[in-house]
């Protein structure tokens, strides 16, 4: 009986605990509401007066996140031959850099590179499937590409086989009209975000990977053909104001991460904010917001998501640092949102 009663009360205390705990969950989901509708309130009506939205490329559709019920909208299927495994709208939503698994490979969703026997190509493509066009010699790009301001211009890493069918992987810039191309660096472990160029376009950031998990900034300069480090990180991106060179940084424990911003005109160095993410941050037009996924934490997360691998998109406004989560992902299904300003007809969607 004694024991059943310590039981009892220990059932109950940890009920209010947990009571408790979702409560102060509660309160403070109360107390930021206002901050975290204002921001919203800001990204419909810029939405809606420029065309401002966050998309990102899957399984031949494009994915734009509706800031009103956090679940992405999708576009028509924009290609019917071959598979755009992924991929990065120019900043205008006119076209999109993309890896395309050639027909006749399989065209399911998300075909890896052993269900692609005609190969993986780099391509270029409008919104709509129209306009289509292979660079069938520039094989294999990695994840991410980054559009110049012209759009004449993409950095990507890729072999080039041109002139050796078994070349090894590059970074380079590659003009789109002559199809020349600029190494920046050598090997697969150097790479680019999207927003990589400076205004001016005389320089690139972009990322080294070295080893035991230690990563590089560094800047390509296109005049002199140099590059140099900058910053101990990763994940370098330019604000479209030039201010600012975002990066991340992870200690080997990929914990405790810390998003810092290069001021271009002094090369100091300040920390934006703390949060273990896990991918760049990407800036608007305007340069007053990013957006950014992290581990989303526990008491973002109901019961049945507690177990899952979870990852929560956000968009967070520079001056006073208050967010709104835009989307979820689960259990590594991670896709790549960017910055695009052009009207809904101009991507397609449903």
């Amino acid at each position: 009986m004694h024991k059943t009663a310590t039981s009892l009360k220990i059932a109950v205390a940890g009920f209010a605990i947990v009571f408790v705990s979702a409560s102060a969950a509660r309160i403070a989901f109360v107390s930021n509401a206002s901050e975290r509708l204002s921001v919203r309130s800001e990204l419909i009506g810029l939405q809606k007066r420029d065309g401002l939205r966050l998309v990102a490329i899957r399984d031949n559709k494009l994915l734009t996140i509706n800031y009103d019920n956090r679940v992405p909208a999708e576009s028509k299927p924009f290609l019917e031959n071959g598979t755009a495994m992924n991929g990065t709208v120019s900043p205008d939503g006119s076209v999109v850099a993309i890896s395309l698994c050639r027909n006749p490979g399989l065209t399911h969703p998300s075909p890896n590179r052993t269900e692609c026997p005609s190969g993986i190509v780099f391509a270029t493509v409008h919104p709509d499937g129209s306009d289509l066009k292979e660079y069938a010699e520039f094989a294999n790009p990695e994840l991410d590409f980054c559009w110049s301001h012209d759009l004449s211009k993409v950095v990507l890493n890729m072999q080039d086989r041109r002139n050796d069918r078994h070349a090894n992987n590059q970074l380079q810039i590659l003009n789109l009209a002559t199809e020349t191309t600029e190494i920046i660096a050598e090997g697969p472990d150097a790479f680019v975000d999207p927003q990589c160029w400076s205004p001016d376009e005389k320089h690139v950031v972009y990322t080294i990977n070295k080893p035991g998990g230690i990563q590089t900034v560094r800047q390509f300069d296109t005049e002199l053909r140099t590059s140099e480090d900058i910053a101990n990180g990763g994940r370098a991106t330019w604000s479209p104001d030039g201010k600012w060179i975002a990066f991340l940084y992870c200690p080997p424990s990929l914990y405790d991460c810390t998003y810092f911003a290069i001021d271009t005109a002094t090369n100091r160095q300040k920390v934006i904010f703390k949060m273990d993410g896990q991918t760049p941050l990407q800036w608007s037009p305007d340069s007053r917001f990013v957006t950014y996924a992290s581990v989303a934490r526990a008491r973002e997360r109901t019961l049945s998501e507690l177990p899952r691998e979870m990852l929560r998109l956000r968009v967070r406004r520079i001056e006073g640092g208050a967010e709104l989560p835009v989307t979820d992902f689960y259990d590594g299904d991670m896709k790549w949102f960017n910055w695009v300003s052009s009207p809904p007809s101009a991507l397609t969607l449903r």
